[in-house]
């Protein structure tokens, strides 16, 4: 695989909790109000604000006040002017206290960044200073050089407009039709990436379903970052390399692995023989096919030369950050693992 992309908000972190802070910050306590409810009514009146990205300009202050007031309307809290701009602002300051990077994200990361030939990047809406806030605050640098970001105001182009993917690929120098992008919004990280002929995982967390009257489909749909990490470890092998005849395969570290993540990983991994992404040079597991799921036999059968299949490279176990090629990056990437 060339590049993996990722979407920045709401898909490599849960937007939920940022939002539900900066509500209370400056509402208090809403009675009845959860941090999935509160995000999800945000999103549903999010489509002026969005809409003005796609055009390619920037919401202004009006649309960001009708889309707050509407949004605590539903929690029967009445909002002037004044206050949801200052929850705009709330929202959008440099406080990420509640913005984290899940375990199972981390491990995605290292997936694809030991399996990315062209490296890992991001394609995000909204303005370089605080997009490159949260690269800083979840510890990207680990996965993600900072020339790897690609954020619409600094390129000029928004999503879905499928030149800010084609403008990320060129400068990682990778294949559209050999990369993958991971969005957690339809119309613009969907539409989009598929627009500019990348393969497409949709990180739905919130459940929605696909736009009535949508002509493209994700090329696979995960509710979880345990779902997206245990569909990359499935759904993505190279294929097998010969070895002499009389040579075992080896089952991975990871397969071996044990504790409650494993156990998750390994349980959506079951659940998950549906989605399956094929690409050039991209084969299908057996274990798949057969519906069997869980880790697959130690020792593959003997292909027509007589010799065993070696276990596909993409079941090894991810390498650490930190590797050869991955030092030769800027010294100055963080190291730290992200909380």
């Amino acid at each position: 695989m060339d590049a993996i992309l990722f979407d920045m908000d709401d898909t490599l972190y849960d937007q939920a909790l940022p939002f539900a802070r900066a509500v209370r910050k400056v509402l208090g306590e809403v009675p009845g109000a959860t941090a999935e409810g509160l995000y999800l009514a945000s999103r549903r009146h999010s489509g002026e604000v969005f809409a003005a990205y796609a055009a390619g300009g920037r919401p202004t202050d009006a649309m960001y006040v009708r889309r707050m007031q509407r949004t605590m309307a539903e929690f029967g809290v009445r909002v002037d002017e004044a206050c949801a701009l200052r929850l705009q602002r709330a929202y959008t300051a440099r406080d990420d206290a509640g913005m984290v990077l899940s375990s199972a994200m981390a491990s995605a990361l290292d997936w694809c960044l030991a399996h990315a030939r062209r490296g890992v990047g991001v394609v995000t809406n909204g303005t370089p200073e605080r997009q490159m806030d949260k690269w800083r605050a979840l510890s990207l640098g680990r996965w993600i050089r900072p020339e790897h970001v690609f954020v619409s105001d600094a390129l000029g182009v928004a999503k879905p407009d499928p030149a800010i993917f084609r403008t990320a690929l060129s400068a990682m120098g990778a294949r559209a039709a050999d990369s993958l992008y991971v969005g957690d919004a339809f119309q613009t990280d969907v539409v989009g990436a598929r627009a500019a002929g990348m393969r497409v995982v949709w990180l739905n967390r919130r459940r929605r379903a696909v736009p009535e009257g949508a002509r493209v489909r994700p090329d696979a749909e995960v509710h979880s970052d345990e779902e997206l990490l245990a569909l990359l470890r499935t759904s993505f092998y190279q294929a097998p390399r010969r070895v002499a005849a009389g040579c075992r395969s080896r089952v991975p570290r990871a397969a071996a692995a044990d504790g409650p993540s494993a156990q998750r990983v390994r349980h959506t991994a079951a659940q998950l023989q549906h989605h399956v992404l094929l690409e050039p040079r991209v084969l299908l597991h057996p274990d798949l096919v057969s519906g069997r799921g869980g880790a697959p036999a130690e020792s593959a059968p003997a292909g027509r030369s007589g010799s065993r299949a070696r276990r596909p490279s993409a079941l090894r176990s991810s390498s650490a950050p930190g590797s050869a090629s991955w030092r030769t990056s800027q010294s100055a990437r963080s190291a730290s693992r992200p909380a």
